[in-house]
C-alpha cells in the first residue's frame, strides 16, 4: 500500500511525503528492493547524491540476493531484474543495466515497463533508434503509457523527433503503433 501511495505522492510533486510512504513500506517489508529503489531516485532528485547512490545500491543488493535464491518464477525474476536493472541505471553503470533489462525481457517479454526502461538506457548511451524501437513495443504492449513516456525526464531529448512524435500520436489515438513511429 505505502509503496504505491508513494509513487501516487511522487508523481503529484510530493517529495517528502513519497520519501515517508517509501519508509513505511521498507520497514514494513525490509526485503523488498522496490521501496529503497524508489527512495533513493528521489533522494537523487532532490540533490542527495551520496543517500540516494546508498538506497540504491541497498536495492541492488536486495535484488540480486532475491535472485540468487533461483527459486523464483519467470515473473518474478523478471521484475527483480529490471528493478535492479533500473538501480544501475540510475547509477549510470548502463552495462549492467542493459544486460539486466534485456535477461527481464527473455523471462516475460510481455512486460511494457521493460520496455520503457530499456530505452532510457538506451538513450543514456546515445542509442536512439533502439531507444526508440523499446518505446514502440512498450506502446504495443500498453498505449496507456503514452503519458508516462510523453512527461518522463528521460525521454525529453526525443521531444522534437519526428519519430517520436509519432510513436505518441499513434498510442493517443488508439492506432497500431508502428515500428519506430514510422508509417
Amino acid at each position: 500500500y505505502n509503496a504505491g501511495r508513494g509513487r501516487v505522492r511522487e508523481w503529484l510533486g510530493d517529495r517528502q511525503g513519497a520519501l515517508a510512504d517509501w519508509d513505511q513500506a521498507s520497514t514494513a517489508a525490509p526485503g523488498q528492493p522496490e521501496p529503497y529503489l524508489m527512495r533513493g531516485r528521489v533522494e537523487l532528485d532532490l540533490g542527495h547524491c551520496y543517500q540516494g547512490e546508498a538506497e540504491i545500491k541497498r536495492a541492488i543488493k536486495l535484488a540480486s540476493g532475491y535472485l540468487a535464491q533461483g527459486r523464483q518464477e519467470r515473473t518474478t525474476q523478471a521484475v527483480m531484474l529490471n528493478l535492479r536493472g533500473m538501480a544501475y541505471s540510475l547509477l549510470e553503470q548502463y552495462r549492467p543495466a542493459l544486460a539486466d533489462l534485456e535477461a527481464a525481457l527473455a523471462l516475460d517479454s510481455t512486460a511494457w515497463a521493460v520496455h520503457v526502461n530499456l530505452a532510457r538506457v538506451y538513450l543514456a548511451m546515445g542509442h536512439r533508434e533502439p531507444a526508440l524501437a523499446a518505446l514502440q513495443q512498450a506502446l504495443t504492449l500498453r498505449p496507456a503509457a503514452v503519458a508516462l513516456i510523453r512527461r518522463s525526464a528521460a525521454f525529453r531529448a526525443l521531444h522534437d523527433d519526428p519519430a517520436f512524435k509519432r510513436l505518441l500520436m499513434q498510442a493517443r489515438n488508439g492506432q497500431r503503433v508502428a515500428g519506430n513511429g514510422r508509417s
